[in-house]
């Protein structure tokens, strides 16, 4: 999936800011060094690198790290050497994944989604490993009740179009989105179209395993987090049905 995807992320989630002010917020309230499961190419890490964090960022696609790596090449020594780069599997971590414990832990925008609910489970299990006492682990998902209730066309949608910067040519990104609520699977369809049409066609299909509150929930009791609070935007209000986001923030009890 991301050996396309990881071409073209950057460029597709541009716009992608707003939470980036809470996560920095977040971080600088709780202190300490911070671990970002998922980190891909960079959005968040390097913001919180430049921002004086210790970060370590773990993801199983060498194509996302490696664009994150030639991102890192490109800042001061600083914000290099604030950040450590490790090609996992998610769902087999343990205390001897990583030396350190971390006060915080992300998991940001829709990672969780990427896993089937009794995977979700087991990361998050792995999760509570690498936080020290206190620690803080932040999950920022679609809201459930929002993905069941918005209306997915049979035909393709064209969501955007961009400057692809290997190829200088213009892209267009088509999706096509299908749910399934008896799996609580949404999966979303990529075709991204260059305008010459001398050039490729890629298509990257992802599946979106959404879960409702209850559900995380207890998956976040089971692997041993007191949930702190349930907030439904970036702006820090209480979750409700309509909300834009589902955010959590839970700690491991001293």
């Amino acid at each position: 999936m991301y050996e396309t995807l990881a071409r073209y992320y950057d460029q597709i989630h541009v716009s992608l800011t707003a939470d980036l002010p809470f996560v920095l917020k977040l971080v600088e309230e709780q202190g300490g060094a911070v671990l970002e499961l998922g980190s891909g190419t960079g959005r968040l890490l390097i913001p919180l690198a430049e921002a004086g964090f210790a970060v370590t960022g773990i993801d199983n696609s060498p194509q996302m790290l490696a664009i994150a790596g030639q991102r890192l090449a490109q800042k001061p020594a600083a914000v290099r050497q604030a950040v450590t780069l490790l090609q996992k599997d998610m769902l087999n971590l343990t205390p001897e994944t990583t030396a350190a414990r971390f006060a915080v832990a992300l998991l940001s925008y829709n990672t969780l989604l990427h896993f089937q609910a009794e995977d979700a489970g087991r990361l998050l299990r792995g999760a509570a490993h690498l936080l020290r006492p206190e620690g803080l682990l932040f999950i920022d998902m679609a809201n459930p009740f929002l993905i069941t209730a918005a209306d997915y066309p049979d035909d393709p949608v064209l969501e955007t179009s961009f400057i692809d910067e290997v190829s200088d040519e213009r892209v267009e990104q088509w999706s096509r989105s299908s749910l399934d609520t008896q799996t609580q699977t949404l999966t979303v369809s990529w075709l991204f179209r260059p305008q010459d049409e001398k050039s490729e066609t890629q298509a990257v299909k992802i599946e979106y395993h959404y879960l409702y509150p209850h559900q995380i929930i207890l998956f976040l009791q089971q692997a041993g987090f007191k949930l702190e609070k349930m907030l439904g935007s970036y702006t820090g209000e209480p979750f409700q049905e309509e909300s834009e986001r589902l955010l959590l923030l839970a700690k491991v009890p001293r």
